[in-house]
């Protein structure tokens, strides 16, 4: 399936889930008033958004991978570079996220955040510097959560920077590998992406850059732009 290029904006006020040039972007919500917008030839996954009166929102934008039969240490060094501008009151953050199958895990890099730590009631694992910050670990469990393969139970790791940013490239494989060696398991990688995130807050954010890269193990970079195009899947 050939990659949408659009000529003209996208605007989407209701859920949508649609590549475009090799991005797989998504708008989800439950209740409320939310817009995304994705320029006319949009590059690199980059967007902007905006919310109010929410329960709960998300934007996302990254790569949902063709098939789910490989670690992330199988498809090689995992890393995002991006630059944005958000602005939020309430429980927002700006992250990177994605899941793995067998087991199923659903994963935070947590860049920003605006009233307070998602992950503060969860388990705290301990602490690992990357990126030129230091992040502090948690899990936690979700029962009977909504999920990539439908309402089940299923386990949420964190990795929640400790000095916010707003740009800046994070080497996803660091963290993933992070929790790995705290005794935590990872099964197969589904997606990466960078995600804008809402709980009963407002806020608005323009995400201008947005590069996901894969080295794989022959040591050839790999752009999303590059990265075969992922089967629908359905999504929180």
């Amino acid at each position: 399936m050939t990659p949408l290029q659009y000529r003209k904006a996208q605007i989407w006020t209701d859920n949508t889930v649609l590549n475009i040039n090799n991005y797989d972007y998504e708008y989800w919500k439950d209740s409320g008033n939310g817009t995304m917008i994705i320029t006319a030839n949009a590059n690199n996954g980059s967007f902007s958004c905006e919310w109010h009166n929410i329960n709960n929102i998300v934007f996302r934008s990254g790569k949902k991978f063709k098939y789910y039969d490989r670690t992330h240490k199988q498809l090689g060094n995992i890393s995002l570079k991006y630059d944005a501008a958000y602005n939020s009151n309430g429980i927002s953050y700006l992250a990177l996220y994605g899941w793995t199958v067998d087991p199923l895990i659903e994963w935070y890099i947590i860049e920003c955040y605006a009233e307070h730590n998602p992950a503060r009631k969860f388990k705290h694992l301990g602490a690992h510097d990357t990126d030129g910050g230091t992040y502090e670990l948690y899990c936690t469990t979700r029962e009977n959560g909504s999920s990539i393969l439908g309402v089940r139970d299923f386990g949420q790791y964190w990795s929640i920077r400790t000095v916010g940013r707003f740009s800046g490239t994070v080497n996803v494989s660091a963290h993933l590998c992070a929790w790995e060696n705290m005794g935590l398991t990872l099964g197969n990688l589904t997606e990466t992406a960078l995600s804008v995130e809402g709980w009963q807050s407002s806020g608005k954010a323009a995400v201008n850059t947005n590069i996901l890269t894969i080295k794989p193990i022959a040591n050839m970079e790999v752009t999303a732009n590059e990265i075969p195009q992922a089967k629908e899947i359905d999504e929180k």
